[in-house]
């Protein structure tokens, strides 16, 4: 990998639930430049978690890598996890959007302290890593904007949607608690209703802050397109990072697996320790015909403008 003396350059993954984004982020880590680290919006909540462990395989507060990273970062900053959490909650929450929004907040004491934190972060795991890209697949819109506004990162948006069809049934099955295995709890099934309502807010939210992002700097891609059309999908990615990634997307289209790393919290697969992209969507064994109209009442008007087609 190459050294951290090259700017601050992250791919900020965002979407909804079940969208895909945990086998993306390993997909965009595999370049040898880059790491992906997951949801890191969590980071410092599993840090200390009994029942969260680290894509390599261990406790999240027992994997070497974090926590020297973390070590370094609490130096660099002169700070805790404590006050870190404290200010993400602040800019991170859902419905802390209209204060992002406002561009006297960022000039704020309690906004520059948390770009601190922020910028001090990725600096550790470039010093860790020795990467120069950094995949943070966190997909929630309240963390996208707040990254937008941060001095000294280099940001590029990537929106991922999936068609709700394929998120709904993948929502509706239920799993037993298996913390090694990347379940923290028991996981009840999501009524189809209820997923398709979460989608279409996601989305709403989404494409509210995607216009907050100069037009080169983000992008729009279906999961759909990553299963169906690989390689060029991940070099059009790459392109948003002006980073060639052809032999990624070749690799990845040929079957080829990829290994997950320290990819923390996301989807149950990241403790697989490596996986390779599925062949296509199997939605529409799994969803029954009346969900499947019920989610298409729900989002048709949103599916027709992220290119779904209704049956």
């Amino acid at each position: 990998m190459k050294s951290n003396s090259q700017p601050i350059k992250v791919l900020y993954v965002m979407g909804c639930s079940r969208c895909g984004s945990t086998i993306l982020d390993s997909i965009m880590g595999a370049h040898p430049d880059a790491i992906g680290l997951g949801e890191l919006e969590k980071y410092p909540a599993v840090r200390d978690s009994l029942n969260d462990y680290c894509g390599c395989g261990v406790l999240v507060q027992e994997c070497p890598f974090w926590e020297e990273v973390c070590a370094r970062w609490m130096q660099q900053v002169n700070g805790t996890l404590a006050e870190f959490e404290s200010l993400a909650r602040r800019y991170c929450r859902l419905r802390q959007l209209p204060r992002l929004l406002v561009v006297g907040e960022q000039k704020s004491i309690r906004f520059r302290r948390y770009s601190e934190y922020i910028c001090a972060m990725f600096q550790t795991v470039a010093q860790v890593s020795g990467a120069s890209i950094f995949i943070d697949s966190s997909k929630n819109p309240a963390r996208a904007l707040a990254l937008r506004r941060v001095k000294g990162i280099d940001i590029r948006l990537l929106h991922l949607v999936r068609d709700p069809r394929g998120v709904a049934a993948s929502l509706l099955k239920s799993w037993a608690r298996d913390p090694a295995a990347g379940i923290q709890s028991d996981l009840e099934g999501r009524p189809a209703r209820q997923a398709a309502k979460a989608w279409n807010l996601s989305g709403r939210l989404s494409d509210l802050v995607g216009r907050c992002y100069a037009p080169k700097t983000c992008m729009r891609i279906q999961y759909e397109s990553i299963l169906n059309n690989t390689a060029e999908s991940i070099r059009s990615i790459g392109h948003l990072l002006n980073v060639d990634y052809t032999d990624v997307g070749l690799s990845v289209a040929s079957g080829e697996a990829v290994e997950i790393g320290h990819v923390v919290a996301g989807n149950r697969l990241r403790m697989l320790g490596s996986t390779s992209l599925k062949t296509k969507d199997n939605w529409p064994e799994v969803l029954g015909d009346d969900d499947r109209r019920m989610v298409e009442r729900i989002c048709g008007r949103r599916m027709h403008k992220y290119g779904y087609g209704l049956t």
